[in-house]
């Protein structure tokens, strides 16, 4: 089986534990945990409370290789019978240039090689007490990786990290914090060099910062280490990056009620909510007919929209800006609903794909009333300055 039909076999599974299980017999190789999520496309919380559980009943045994790396294998009484595997790394191991021991099966008993000599023998992959730190160790990355991304705390400035390579995470991390709280309230002018001394000193970071890191460090960071995951709001789904979160949520709720956490799957739905649970004049709304109008640019649509547009034009990058939505204008209101005339069908997908949510979010605002937003194409006039 090819290894890309063998991961879709394995995510296709429902138990957490039986997909571990598979991506050991199907991959033939110990796995670490960031090889795992590939196989499984679980997150690291449920891959470690699945190891947890296979461990508990003595069907796979963690192992710490030479240079650090951390990796489980299934244990003895397994796979009983099962043929050598193949030696060849996995693609993880093949990226980092470290070679993964392969798993050989021997009657009852499964073992790792590395070359052609096994190490270590079965007696010393058994379960034995591990302290709390250990165990914290396994899912952090390592020193080097960390430091190769401090160049997101720093403004570009990057923590060398030779001789630095057996530092402990969590005190390289505790470190980081500390400087990036000094760097960012201009109390630190250099501190990528900070964080070099006091851990090439081998100092102590303060127990504040050892505990409190994650709260400290900006999202970006943790997110390019794998350090976050991100849960929606509507579902309680949980992502790796937040770019996927918020793809989640545009494909998956689409209309969300802006007083509460309700969402919809179409416009009318939410609409239908606020009027019902939200709106204090639906009582006057049921029996005032609704009048659809083409507001002016003196109009409160139209100052509302131009209200908008100023805070598009300093949140958004000028080029996008120019491109998409300088020209837009209101060209119609009729209650509920405004619409944006824009010059051709690209510009409306774009602004409906990518900015309608946030148009909402601030005419609500402007106009103290939550209202739809359509994009439409439009013949529009163009005064540009």
């Amino acid at each position: 089986m090819e290894t890309t039909e063998a991961k879709m076999f394995v995510r296709s599974l429902n138990n957490s534990t039986a997909k571990i299980l598979f991506a050991f017999i199907l991959a033939r190789t110990a796995l670490d945990v960031k090889e795992l999520r590939g196989w499984t496309g679980m997150t690291r919380e449920t891959i470690y409370g699945a190891l947890s559980s296979l461990e508990e009943v003595h069907k796979v045994a963690k192992q710490t290789l030479a240079h650090g790396r951390i990796v489980w294998l299934p244990s003895g009484d397994l796979l009983p019978g099962f043929g050598q595997m193949s030696a060849l790394p996995t693609p993880g191991a093949q990226m980092s240039g470290i070679r993964t021991p392969a798993l050989v099966g021997g009657g009852d008993s499964i073992k790792l090689i590395k070359g052609d000599s096994l190490n270590p023998p079965q007696s010393q992959l058994s379960e034995s007490p591990t302290s709390e730190p250990a165990q914290e160790q396994a899912g952090f990355p390592s020193a080097v990786e960390i430091l190769s991304h401090t160049d997101l705390l720093f403004d570009g400035s990057l923590v060398v990290s030779k001789g630095l390579e057996h530092c402990i995470p969590q005190e390289v991390l505790a470190w980081c914090a500390y400087a990036y709280y000094q760097f960012s309230r201009q109390r630190l002018d250099r501190p990528a060099g900070l964080v070099r001394r006091r851990l090439f000193d081998g100092e102590h970071a303060s127990e504040k910062m050892r505990a409190g890191w994650r709260e400290i460090l900006p999202d970006e960071f943790l997110e390019a280490l794998g350090l976050i995951d991100y849960e929606c709001e509507y579902c309680e789904e949980r992502f790796d990056t937040c770019a996927l979160k918020d793809a989640h949520r545009t494909e998956t709720h689409p209309f969300t009620c802006m007083e509460c956490p309700a969402w919809f799957l179409t416009s009318e739905e939410s609409q239908v909510h606020y009027q019902e649970e939200h709106d204090p004049d639906r009582d006057k709304a049921a029996h005032r007919p609704v009048v659809s109008h083409e507001p002016d640019d003196d109009s409160p649509e139209g100052k509302a929209w131009r209200h908008v547009l100023d805070q598009l034009q300093m949140e958004m990058p000028r080029a996008s800006f120019e491109t998409w939505v300088r020209d837009s204008k209101v060209v119609r209101f009729d209650g509920n609903a405004l619409s944006i005339g824009v010059h051709n069908t690209y510009a409306r997908d774009w602004l409906e794909s990518r900015l309608r949510s946030t148009v909402e979010r601030l005419l609500v605002g402007s106009l103290n009333r939550s209202v739809h937003v359509e994009f439409v194409v439009a013949e529009l006039e163009t005064d540009h300055e």
